[in-house]
């Protein structure tokens, strides 16, 4: 007994230290000698999914679940590992089991929900009667919010509406991620002189925007900013400084700042106005999205200069592979390089790398074969990449910024959308309401091989390119 007791303190304090795959040996010794113990072996279970030894992990929690039906760590790790392999019915049994053994605990409900979630995506894709899995999901979150009102839960509850195209909801419950705490720090805590812009009228009456969130939100959303010039507002623009040249020389902004909120506090304005607030108080729907392209326009001398940069004959195609590393999703919105391979094959077509940052082009990924001109030492900001876009035939990007970018400029794009995909981009069509020169290719599954996707694009591509 006291050769165990010392096993199971060596394997306890190299838990504490993160050395998994020392601990991993240590617990599978320890479930050899104590086969009847499920705590072992539901750590034994989670060390292999640490280490990514995903049949071994399920094993184990499966044995300890075994000799102690009601284990519910077990329950909820079992329910992420078959989540991750795409296993859904499996991974919402679990879930539910783990709701029931705790039904006061809202992150459960909020796996579970988003299990329905993701099932009903895939059934969706396969073409089958889906709806009954979202009011399921809907319903789930409503009951997660009469336990505790936790604004995770309403973040996902309003994504989820926006997703399903229930915007004057999703808009209404997206409003409530201005009381987020993390939102607040993000922010600085600004408290604005000027009460919040709720709808009123702005006839000869300044206003206040700030960019709040990603580039590809700030991009997408600031059209709004034309919306309230046609109601006679004069607007003051926040926003990112890489994003500053694209927008300071936009006519009906009166000024236009890189983001600075302590600086903002300042601002004398009639109103203040968070930017991703603007389709809620502008009453948006599915059937009144603001679409009139371009919205977004490429400085003049940027313009001349990348006529200049960007010539030659045949089909012009810019490419993105990945998004900003910093992303949440990136790993799963990202395809790589070389999953873009089938492309290039393509006669009479001219590739432009628009790539910036870890991903960008350079000798050791690029495979074999591939030409591609690399115009990312060239592009300083988001104006220059404006402009080298408007020199090119269409863009073929995943879901990030360049993706939004093109599609403000009302230039072709084709988005590769990762699952399960974005609320923006709504479900079941392969076109987007906000962007009327955009064409969408879904992935079919979570974390699927992008090869399926990136065939149809070098279908649809042989076909333009051929016309």
């Amino acid at each position: 007994m006291a050769a165990h007791g010392n096993l199971r303190k060596k394997a306890q304090r190299l838990l504490k230290e993160r050395r998994w795959a020392a601990a991993l040996e240590l617990y599978s010794q320890l479930c050899q000698q104590q086969p009847q113990e499920p705590d072992v072996w539901l750590i034994l279970g989670t060390l292999h999914q640490q280490l990514g030894t995903l049949v071994n992990a399920e094993q184990a929690l499966r044995r300890a679940i075994d000799l102690r039906p009601n284990l519910l760590p077990a329950y909820e790790s079992l329910g992420q590992l078959l989540l991750v392999q795409g296993r859904l019915r499996e991974a919402e049994s679990n879930y539910r089991t783990a709701v029931m053994l705790a039904p006061d605990a809202p992150h459960l409900r909020q796996l579970l929900e988003q299990v329905l979630r993701q099932q009903g995506m895939v059934a969706e894709m396969a073409q089958l009667e889906y709806q009954a899995r979202y009011p399921e999901a809907l319903a789930l979150l409503d009951e997660m919010l009469s336990l505790k009102p936790h604004i995770d839960v309403r973040w996902h509850r309003a994504e989820l509406l926006l997703l399903l195209g229930r915007y004057q909801e999703g808009w209404a419950a997206y409003e409530w991620r201005l009381q987020d705490s993390r939102w607040i720090a993000a922010m600085g805590r600004c408290e604005f002189a000027a009460p919040r812009w709720q709808g009123e009228p702005l006839d000869g009456k300044t206003i206040f925007v700030y960019a709040e969130q990603g580039f590809g939100d700030t991009l997408q959303f600031s059209r709004y900013l034309q919306l309230l010039h046609q109601r006679g507002a004069r607007i003051i623009f926040y926003c990112d400084r890489e994003l500053l040249p694209l927008y300071q020389h936009t006519p009906y902004l009166m000024r236009v700042e890189a983001r600075n909120y302590q600086k903002a506090l300042g601002e004398t304005v009639d109103y203040h106005a968070a930017l991703m607030s603007l389709p809620h108080e502008c009453g948006t729907t599915l059937e009144n999205i603001p679409a009139e392209i371009p919205y977004l326009r490429v400085p003049s001398a940027r313009q001349t200069q990348w006529q200049q940069r960007i010539g030659g004959t045949g089909f012009k195609v810019g490419l993105v592979w990945a998004g900003s590393e910093t992303h949440t999703n990136n790993q799963r919105r990202s395809c790589g390089l070389a999953a873009l391979a089938p492309l290039v094959e393509m006669k009479g077509v001219q590739f432009y790398s628009l790539q910036k940052g870890a991903a960008a082009l350079d000798g050791t990924s690029q495979p074999a074969g591939m030409v591609i001109e690399d115009l990312a030492p060239q592009l300083n900001d988001f104006a220059d990449t404006a402009a080298a876009i408007e020199q090119l035939d269409l863009v073929i990007a995943v879901d990030t910024a360049v993706a939004h970018l093109a599609g403000a400029l009302g230039k072709p794009a084709w988005m590769l959308s990762y699952f399960p995909p974005e609320w923006r981009w709504l479900l079941g069509r392969d076109d987007s309401p906000w962007y009327p020169t955009m064409r969408l290719f879904r992935q079919s599954a979570a974390d699927a091989d992008w090869s399926p996707v990136v065939e149809r694009v070098a279908q649809a591509l042989a076909h333009v390119a051929a016309r």
